[in-house]
């Protein structure tokens, strides 16, 4: 069976255990926020990084906030990096 996209492309189905997994989030406003919710609702609290956070994920994200974009370093800790709310050329 193949998975496909509305737009005609495979997909490749993940199945992933969130508390088994280093996660991190990216992005700035109130779908970063939303996804921080999903993601601790199943769970799990990702690496939360924003270099301009919106006032909702700052109260959503609190203490656990990282106030800048990951770095390659960040980047090659984590397992998943989940990005919401950027722009595509960023």
């Amino acid at each position: 069976m193949v998975l496909q996209n509305d737009k005609g492309r495979g997909m490749i189905p993940i199945h992933l255990d969130p508390a088994q997994t280093r996660i991190g989030l990216v992005g700035r406003g109130t779908l970063t926020a939303r996804r921080l919710a999903w993601f601790q609702g199943l769970g799990t609290t990702p690496l939360v990084f924003s270099d301009r956070p919106e006032p909702e994920l700052v109260a959503a994200a609190g203490s656990d906030l990282i106030a800048r974009l990951p770095n390659p370093e960040d980047l090659a800790a984590l397992q998943l990096m989940w990005v919401a709310d950027l722009e595509p050329a960023e």
